[in-house]
């Protein structure tokens, strides 16, 4: 069923966004077909019983997928961290 981690297969993975387009798909990419299809997802594959949906970045993608491979269980959006940390940022006029 679906991408998943070997032996963690109701952690399935699907990608649905890009990084870049270019200019003539702007519209759909940024507008209202993109917002119907977050709305299909959200209704059909929310429902807390069969289906979580989790909007994750690269980075916690990353450490979902390093946390199955690990063996560990439970809902994968408790591992958004579980390797690489999220960045911490000081404000440029702190003072050191």
């Amino acid at each position: 069923m679906g991408i998943h981690v070997e032996g963690r297969p109701e952690w399935v993975v699907v990608k649905i966004h890009t990084h870049g387009t270019q200019e003539p798909d702007m519209p759909t990419l940024l507008g209202q077909p993109m917002a119907e299809a977050f709305s299909y997802l959200e209704n059909r594959y929310n429902d807390g019983v069969d289906w979580k949906l989790h909007y994750v970045s690269a980075r916690e993608t990353y450490n979902i997928i390093k946390a199955a491979e690990s063996g560990l269980d439970g809902d994968p959006g408790d591992y958004r961290d579980f390797l690489i940390q999220r960045a911490t940022y000081k404000p440029r006029n702190a003072r050191q």
